[in-house]
């Protein structure tokens, strides 16, 4: 049984996110870990595989997916963004804002005459999210630590966290945009904060609830004292 489960496993085309409740290390060996949590683990399973496990007992629980736009809407994002790709590497054209505070900045600022904001100092945000442009000027001095939680391949990816969807970078923005070296750019709610980015989003806007968890979790264990979810589902 165990090998002609492993050869399905090669050829089988289609595979889902599940929760595999047990700590056994021969299950965790057989199926593979992406994470491992108190009452289990995550692994990515064919509909033979979750069926097997069940034949053994097993419980096997689905991982719910989540979304920065309601479910639906997602997949428009990634034909807008495919057709003008965000990355990291690429050098922006500076542009000069209208307004370099946002009505909204004002508005908890309760100050419709505000220029710049202030404050942050010390502070650390996580924005747990489709990543960062890392590389943008109002930015790019406020990123503490970048990591890529939505690998399919690798569960955790260090030192990447880059944006091909734009709603981190958005957000991040919001929150603690500094205006940049120049002075010249968009002021965010508290511009001396330091941001924690962790991509745990695709492209289109999806993110796996495992990946989140790992994300909050790793946020927690590095001292973060706010962790930003701009996410959800039904």
């Amino acid at each position: 049984m165990f090998l002609f489960g492993t050869a399905f496993h090669a050829y089988a085309a289609e595979y889902d996110r599940y929760l595999v409740k047990t700590t056994a290390g021969a299950w965790k060996r057989y199926f593979g870990v992406r994470h491992s949590f108190d009452n289990g683990f995550t692994t990515d399973l064919s509909d033979f595989q979750v069926r097997f496990a069940k034949i053994f007992g097993l419980e096997v629980e689905p991982v719910t997916k989540l979304y920065v736009l309601p479910d639906g809407n997602h997949e428009n994002v990634v034909l807008e963004k495919e057709a003008r790709p965000i990355r990291n590497n690429v050098k922006i054209q500076r542009a000069t804002p209208l307004d370099q505070v946002p009505w909204g900045i004002e508005m908890v600022y309760d100050d419709h005459l505000l220029s710049k904001t202030s404050g942050g100092d010390g502070m650390n945000v996580a924005v747990v999210d489709t990543g960062i442009l890392i590389s943008h000027p109002d930015l790019t001095n406020r990123i503490k630590d970048c990591n890529n939680f939505s690998n399919p391949r690798v569960p955790v990816v260090d030192g990447k966290c880059e944006d091909k969807n734009g709603h981190g970078t958005h957000v991040a923005g919001i929150i603690a945009a500094d205006g940049g070296s120049d002075g010249l750019g968009i002021f965010g709610i508290a511009p001396a904060a330091n941001i924690y980015a962790y991509q745990v989003c695709s492209a289109s806007g999806s993110c796996w609830a495992d990946d989140v968890a790992l994300a909050i979790r790793t946020a927690a264990d590095n001292g973060v004292n706010i962790i930003n979810l701009s996410l959800g589902s039904d």
